[in-house]
């Protein structure tokens, strides 16, 4: 029964998939588990139902989650693919270190930063020492790249040797970038989408108290 009415939702479009969803995440069983993980898979569905299909199987601890979070890293959708960054962090620390710093190293740049950011959430000692090796490999080229900023954010507040000899690296690399070049790259990289956030929203820092981006906050 569940596989014709999701046969039918296929047939009816995006809202009647986001409607079996739902309707599935209530009464799941090993039928409609697999079902699940067969929409996260196909690339004919919207991405954000594919996405929604994989997250689902995340937090009902489904055996077949880590296999297809990592099948789906390098999927052609951009929230398939970020929703399998996140699925595979949180399924397998350790076996997402690996796949993320691979992906961290090279490729489009907001691919790498995106992987940079998974590898930040992951809160061990594999992945301190891979955010410390990006880093030092940034220290010790020609140039920085753009991913450089979400390397020292992610290792911010993190501790050991190292931890501590990448950010020294990187530390004596800037000092010896008389022209620039070095923080230029630097400023290249983060997030815009991310930095509005922070300027409009985050309490904890205020930025509106003192400080203006167009019409929005207070100038002098």
């Amino acid at each position: 029964e569940a596989g014709a009415l999701l046969a039918a939702a296929r047939r009816a479009g995006r809202g009647a998939l986001d409607h079996w969803l739902r309707l599935e995440g209530q009464a799941a069983s090993e039928a409609t588990t697999g079902l699940r993980a067969e929409l996260a898979r196909d690339a004919a569905v919207h991405e954000e139902v594919r996405a929604e299909a994989l997250r689902g199987l995340v937090s009902r601890g489904a055996p077949v989650s880590a296999d297809l979070a990592e099948a789906l890293l390098d999927d052609d959708a951009g929230a398939v693919a970020a929703a399998a960054l996140e699925a595979l962090s949180r399924t397998d620390p350790e076996r997402a270190v690996a796949a993320l710093a691979e992906r961290a190293a090279g490729g489009d740049v907001t691919a790498r930063q995106a992987a940079v950011r998974a590898l930040a959430t992951i809160r061990t000692h594999g992945a301190a020492a891979q955010l410390a090796r990006l880093l030092r490999a940034e220290a010790g080229g020609d140039a920085a790249s753009a991913v450089a900023l979400d390397l020292l954010d992610a290792l911010g507040g993190r501790e050991g040797d190292e931890v501590q000899a990448a950010l020294d690296a990187w530390s004596r690399a800037a000092s010896q970038d008389p022209l620039g070049a070095r923080a230029a790259a630097v400023r290249a990289g983060g997030s815009v989408e991310e930095g509005r956030r922070i300027f409009l929203e985050k309490a904890e820092v205020s930025c509106l108290r003192c400080h203006r981006v167009g019409d929005q906050g207070v100038s002098e």
